[in-house]
């Protein structure tokens, strides 16, 4: 599924996109906090992340529920983004970079 401008920081949208992420790589766009827009190939399945990278026990700090971390693919790492600056998301899939 393709999502384009609508409304990344509602609960449901979040929902779905999260959903998205742990069972497939996604594209993200979104506009970084100094304006440059940014696309990053993220996902939250754990076979796509490299073992000594894996969360190793759930979290006790609060979670944020304006931001996502999420692994980017191409950078090898922990990234996040802020929903509300989210302005597409598609499956990996539906482009040929992976």
């Amino acid at each position: 599924m393709i999502f384009e401008d609508v409304g990344f920081d509602d609960p449901t949208r979040k929902e779905e996109v999260k959903e998205d992420l742990r069972s497939k790589i996604m594209e993200v766009t979104f506009n970084k906090k100094d304006g440059e827009q940014r696309v990053m190939l993220c996902t939250l399945m754990t076979s796509a992340i490299p073992v000594e990278f894996r969360p190793k026990t759930e979290s006790t700090k609060p979670d944020n529920p304006n931001n996502q971390s999420v692994w980017d693919i191409r950078a090898e790492g922990w990234r996040s983004f802020i929903w509300s600056n989210v302005t597409a998301v598609r499956p990996a899939d539906d482009i040929n970079t992976v």
